[in-house]
């Protein structure tokens, strides 16, 4: 046992060089997930979850998107309205939307057309955990039928004009929906 030891001090004794580098720091505490938002297989992204003026375009930018995502499930058993819901607080109009999907996927309503283009942007106001963004957006023509295939409404293609105000949610850690606006140019 003692010519053990002594082999393992004595290859201990041998002189080591010098590290060139110095080691990394080690995290002592996890990262903090957050809670996903929106729907598996359209999830807010990362920089709608950053209270910038960048995080709060993004958000803008997602919510028009996941308001053409819902659209085109609408039809479909997948449905679910609930992610408009769930990123806004006392918006009448999200809600009436979010209302508005669920009531034609009820019918077995189906919609073709609808499709909202890139939409521009006006100058974002940011104030305290507020931002406004204004924005104009062309919507395509829609077409709706009914279960057994039949037009129920078509309307034609039409610019709107509109502002979306956010505010953030620091539980939720995401800027969400408290007014939506749109009107029709004409």
């Amino acid at each position: 046992m003692l010519a053990v030891l002594a082999l393992a001090v004595a290859g201990c004794s041998e002189p080591e060089q010098p590290s060139t580098s110095l080691p990394t720091a080690v995290s002592t505490s996890a990262e903090p997930t957050l809670e996903a938002l929106g729907p598996a297989d359209f999830p807010v992204p990362p920089e709608a979850r950053e209270q910038t003026e960048a995080g709060a375009m993004t958000m803008a930018t997602y919510y028009l998107d996941l308001i053409d995502h819902t659209k085109n499930e609408v039809g479909t058993p997948a449905l679910d309205a609930e992610p408009l819901r769930a990123l806004s607080a006392d918006c009448d109009v999200c809600g009436q939307i979010a209302a508005s999907f669920e009531n034609g996927q009820s019918l077995g309503y189906r919609y073709s057309g609808t499709e909202l283009d890139e939409p521009d942007f006006g100058t974002l106001t940011v104030s305290g955990s507020s931002a406004d963004v204004p924005f104009t957006v062309q919507q395509s023509a829609l077409t709706v039928t009914g279960p057994d295939g039949a037009e129920v409404r078509s309307t034609p293609a039409v610019l709107l004009r509109g502002g979306m105000v956010f505010e953030w949610d620091s539980t939720r850690q995401a800027w969400v929906a408290t007014q939506l606006n749109l009107v029709q140019d004409t």
